[in-house]
Formats: structure tokens, C-alpha cells, sequence
């Protein structure tokens, strides 16, 4: 029941009360090595109620018989609803369906495959797959356990006719959070908060990819290499774009199928090289590894794995029983793709590679029209396949960097600090006791206002006659007055600054008319 409410550190009356209702999947492994695939409908009304079915082949259709269950609470006697859908699951019947109420439930082809490589993008989706075949270790996490199975279901079906051979745990309850510490391949699944208690107790690791399922990106920083930079590669992923693009025409089988031919490429007709020794085949792989071409290198890394030893030993095993190999795919699926003559009329080149692209060579687009070759839309920090010049992860790094800088910071990776501008080199002065100071020449002193003289204003003058002389001797009487009123208004600080001064009366402006002086008091 643990794996019921992977919520819960400890299961108790009062914690599940409080726990929503779900549906949701997982996987279970047998004593004889099979899996399981196990449905859960977790529900209280008085009670806490789980419904649990367990099939051998997954299959979407019991999600939707549950959710169905739960929208209309018909739980009085869930196995006479079992039973009626038991029949549903014959891939034959796939047009028969099941009424619940205002729900009618059919066995239809099912699209998890298609609708997760739409939510993590063809290259995000391609890098993790091609990964997951060099058994790497990978933790998926999401605030719900609903999208958690069907997202690692969706990569583990592309992996056919290979088998993940490791730990396989795609909901970990919260009291089992320490295995996520594993140094083991594996492919594990939690909540985000069995995944923050995890972090709390054992830290960062930095050679785990963490996969964030509802951002749909990885947000860890495991860099590993790129040996899939080829023309295949790049018509591969051309052909899945078109897929994508026009998903109404096609179904996860057809995905499978385009994976399968892949596969089929990468092994270049592996079956000739099984020799027989004495009475037992065995298969010569030096000698297949260095026949290859395109995939060299990724055949290098991929021969050393679990599931490639585990497909080869089948093979054999056919052949000791005089069994034919039977072959990885037997149609062929065509697919269209986006090519160089579809976007544009002239020759361009690529911006990663600098190569001129041919009309029938795949292509991507970036949002700046740029043109690359289809398996060149890389990150050119990183270098793994990205929708972006640069993924999210790396967008803060100024300069491509090599994989030991990357590994060498921390795991919390933060946008680095702006490089500062390159210093000039300037000339070198002379030594200080070379300098030779030379004293100014002096300039003349500058007339401050406190030394500058205040002219005084004109009083208005009367011309004396006959009738106006008494007139003229008031007038002089006011006009001193003034004066001397003035001067013991001024300021103390004033006075002094006007002390120092020469006073020199102003002459007489002289008169045409007559010879009439002022007289200043």
C-alpha cells in the first residue's frame, strides 16, 4: 500500500484522509524478472477505497475506465465493472467500447508516445532516449504521480527490440527516497518531494540526469558526449519532426516503427558476423564494430551495455536452436521530412557546421530563420540536441566551454558575472625622478567682489532760478539723508569688506548750460 500513496512517509488513518483522490499507474517486478503493470484508483468517502488492477501489457484504456469510476462514483460493485471490460483488452476488438454513465470508454490506439515527445520537443525527447541506451542513471519528478509512468513508459517503448536491463521504479514511495542515491543504472520516478527530501539528506549529484516533467527539460548539468552528429541522425530526426507536425495522421506505432529502422541502420546487417565455433555461434564484435560507419562511435559506447549483451545472447541462443534471427523491423515505413528546397530557392549554408546544405539534405529552422543542418541543431555549449542555440541550461554562459570547465562548477549552476573589458596597454611613464615640474606663471589677481567699487546713483538734479532756490536746498538735505541711512544699514560684514576700499567721489558731470557743482556730503 505504500506504493498507493507515495506521498506519505508513513501510512496512518489521518494522512490518507487527507490525501486527494488519484489515478495513476506503475510497475511492478516479479520473482521470474517480468513486469507488471499496475492501475490504482485511491479514493475515501467514509473509508479510505483503493482499486487496484494488474495487467501484462500496459494499456491506457484501464486510466480511463478509473478516471470514468471516479467522475461518477459508481463503486458499489467495481468487479461487475471489471468484468464487463474484459473483453475490451483483445487488441482485436479495438473498436468495442464500455457506457459508465455519460462516459463511453473504447480500446483505441493509444498516443501517450506521440504526446510526450510533443511536450519534451523531438530534440529533447531524442537526447534522453539515445542516453537511456548507455545506461545512464536518470530520476524523473513531478508534483503528481499521474504523469510520471506514462512519460518513462513513452521512452521505454522506443527502446524496442532492446530491454532495460536495470533498476526500473517508476513511482518510489517517500520512506524509499534513499534510493535515489543509487550508483547503478537506473530509471527511477518519485514526486518532487520525495525528490527534495532525497536532496536534503544525501545533496546534489552531479552524474544523474534529472528530468523535470512538468517543465519537460532536464535541469540537471550531466554532460556527456554527442556521437550522433551524422546525415542519418539528421534524417532520422527530419522524419520524426513531420511526424510530429502532423500527429493526427499517425499513432505510437508508427513512432515505434520509425525508432525500429533506426536501429536497424545503426546494427548495418549485425547478423553476418555470428560465427560458428566448433558447435556454438558466437558473434565477432570487433570485427561488426569496425564495419560500421555512421555510428562508430556511438556502437563503441552502446556494445558495452547491458541491453546490447542481452540482445546479442538472444540472437545467439536462436541460432545454437536452429532458429532464424528474426529481423529488427520487416516493413519499411516511409516518412517525409523537411528538406533545403521546401523553405528556400537558393544554396545556403550552415550556421553551425559552415557547410553548404543541399536541396535534399533535412534541415532546421531556427526563430531567426537561420538554416542548419537537421542533427547540427545542437547546443554549442553543451552540445547535446537542443531546440536552441544554446539550451536553457547553458543560456547564461558567455563562451563555448569544455566538458571538465562545465563539470568542474557547481551543480546549482548560476549565469556567470560579465567578462570585464580588456585592458589597454597604455605607455609606460617615465621614472619620477625624470619629471620635471614647472611652476606656472603667474597670472594677476582677479578683482573679487568685495574690492569691486559701487557707483552711486545720480540724484535727479534741479537747475536753480529765480523761484526754486529754497527748492533745491530741501532736495540736497533729502539726498544726504539717504546716504547716511543707507550706511548704517549695510551689514557688519559688508562694512568690512568696504573698509579696505578708496573711496574717491565721482567728478562733477560737467554742464553745457551752466557751471553748477554737486556737492556730496
Amino acid at each position: 500500500m505504500q506504493f498507493v500513496y507515495p506521498e506519505l512517509n508513513n501510512l496512518n488513518y489521518e494522512g490518507i484522509s487527507g490525501i486527494p483522490a488519484k489515478v495513476f499507474s506503475c510497475i511492478r517486478t516479479t520473482f521470474e524478472h517480468e513486469y507488471e503493470y499496475c492501475y490504482y484508483l485511491r479514493y475515501t468517502t467514509t473509508t479510505p477505497k483503493v482499486v487496484i488492477i494488474v495487467t501484462k501489457e500496459y494499456n491506457t484504456f484501464f486510466l480511463d475506465l478509473l478516471r470514468a469510476m471516479l467522475n461518477i462514483k459508481e463503486f458499489l460493485n467495481p468487479p461487475l465493472i471489471l468484468q464487463r471490460c474484459m473483453t475490451l483488452t483483445n487488441k482485436e476488438l479495438k473498436k468495442s467500447f464500455i457506457t459508465l454513465g455519460n462516459f463511453q470508454i473504447t480500446n483505441k490506439q493509444p498516443n501517450y508516445v506521440i504526446e510526450t515527445i510533443k511536450a519534451f520537443g523531438v530534440n529533447t525527447f531524442v537526447d534522453i532516449v539515445f542516453k537511456m541506451l548507455l545506461e545512464e542513471r536518470f530520476i524523473f519528478h513531478s508534483c503528481t504521480p499521474e504523469t510520471i509512468h506514462p512519460t518513462i513508459q513513452a521512452f521505454l517503448n522506443v527502446l524496442q527490440p532492446f530491454m532495460w536491463q536495470h533498476i526500473l521504479i517508476p513511482i518510489l514511495p517517500l520512506f524509499l527516497s534513499s534510493y535515489l542515491s543509487s550508483i547503478l543504472p537506473c530509471i527511477i520516478g518519485c514526486t518532487r518531494g520525495t525528490y527534495a527530501n532525497f536532496m536534503m539528506e544525501f545533496g546534489e549529484d552531479d552524474d544523474v540526469h534529472v528530468i523535470d516533467i512538468d517543465k519537460h527539460q532536464e535541469v540537471s548539468r550531466c554532460i556527456r558526449e554527442n556521437y550522433l552528429v551524422n546525415m542519418p541522425m539528421g534524417i532520422f530526426m527530419a522524419k520524426l519532426d513531420f511526424i510530429i507536425a502532423n500527429e493526427q495522421n499517425f499513432n505510437d506505432e508508427d513512432v515505434i516503427k520509425l525508432f525500429k529502422q533506426l536501429y536497424k541502420l545503426m546494427l548495418e546487417r549485425h547478423s553476418h558476423f555470428f560465427k560458428k565455433n566448433e558447435s556454438k555461434f558466437e558473434f565477432a564484435q570487433e570485427m561488426f564494430i569496425s564495419s560500421t560507419s555512421s555510428f562508430k562511435d556511438f556502437l563503441k559506447h552502446f556494445s558495452q551495455s547491458q541491453m546490447f549483451f542481452q540482445f546479442i545472447e538472444e540472437e545467439t541462443n536462436r541460432l545454437n536452436f536452429n532458429i532464424p534471427i528474426s529481423p529488427i523491423i520487416n516493413e519499411i515505413f516511409t516518412v517525409n521530412y523537411k528538406k533545403l528546397q521546401d523553405i528556400s530557392s537558393i544554396q545556403r549554408r550552415c550556421g553551425r557546421c559552415l557547410e553548404e546544405i543541399v536541396k535534399e539534405d533535412p534541415v532546421f529552422q531556427y526563430q531567426d530563420n537561420s538554416v542548419h543542418h537537421r542533427q547540427c541543431a545542437r547546443c554549442i555549449i553543451c552540445n547535446k540536441f537542443s531546440d536552441r542555440k544554446k539550451c536553457l541550461l547553458c543560456g547564461g554562459i558567455n563562451e563555448p566551454i569544455t566538458k571538465q570547465d562545465i563539470t568542474q562548477t557547481p551543480h546549482n549552476y548560476h549565469a556567470l558575472p560579465p567578462t570585464p573589458p580588456k585592458q589597454q596597454n597604455y605607455p609606460t611613464p617615465p621614472p619620477q625622478d625624470e619629471i620635471i615640474f614647472c611652476k606656472p606663471p603667474a597670472l594677476p589677481p582677479r578683482r573679487s567682489v568685495s574690492t569691486t567699487q559701487a557707483i552711486p546713483t545720480v540724484p535727479s538734479r534741479t537747475y536753480p532760478t529765480k523761484n526754486n532756490s529754497k527748492q533745491l536746498e530741501q532736495q540736497t538735505k533729502i539726498t544726504s539723508g539717504r546716504a547716511n541711512l543707507s550706511s548704517s544699514l549695510t551689514s557688519p560684514r559688508t562694512i568690512e569688506r568696504t573698509e579696505p576700499t578708496n573711496k574717491r567721489p565721482l567728478p562733477p558731470v560737467p554742464n553745457k548750460r551752466t557751471n553748477f557743482k554737486i556737492n556730496y556730503y
